[in-house]
């Protein structure tokens, strides 16, 4: 029998690499689609960077009153202070849950210095500000108030 065709085994232990299948419904396909279309990367290169990101910057995970269905989307009049920091505004919260039934908890803040020009700043909540979560008196400026 002749040689075989194609890589030569590597010594055990050393595989090549691993590779993780991920299945999207359509509409997160063409959502990522267009954030791919945009970065410019390959999409192979940008779903490995985005896996990436998440397994070196995880969100810190909280326990919450609040069920993530309550607040993903919902508007927040916020204060958030700290040394030397503080920052104030009307935001939207952006929830993830994950198994363990802890949530992600986000503050999004878009800003508009010019026309042509979009700001996007986060805010992740650890447990002392999520514990502050609560309606807002005035639930015409934003749904919920936080102030911490």
């Amino acid at each position: 029998m002749g040689k075989k065709m194609g890589r030569p085994p590597l010594p055990k232990g050393q595989a090549k690499g691993v590779q993780i299948g991920v299945r999207f419904n359509r509409d997160d396909d063409k959502a990522i689609k267009r954030a791919i279309a945009d970065s410019g990367h390959t999409k192979v290169d940008w779903v490995r960077n985005a896996a990436l990101t998440q397994a070196r910057n995880p969100p810190p995970w909280v326990k919450s009153k609040w069920k993530m269905e309550e607040l993903d989307e919902k508007r927040v009049q916020f204060k958030l202070t700290a040394a030397n920091f503080w920052v104030e505004g009307v935001g939207k919260f952006l929830v993830r849950r994950n198994p363990r039934g802890e949530l992600a908890i986000e503050i999004c803040v878009f800003k508009l210095p010019n026309p042509n020009e979009i700001v996007e700043t986060r805010y992740w909540l650890g447990q002392q500000a999520a514990d502050k979560i609560e309606l807002n008196p005035n639930p015409e400026l934003a749904e919920f108030r936080l102030v911490g």
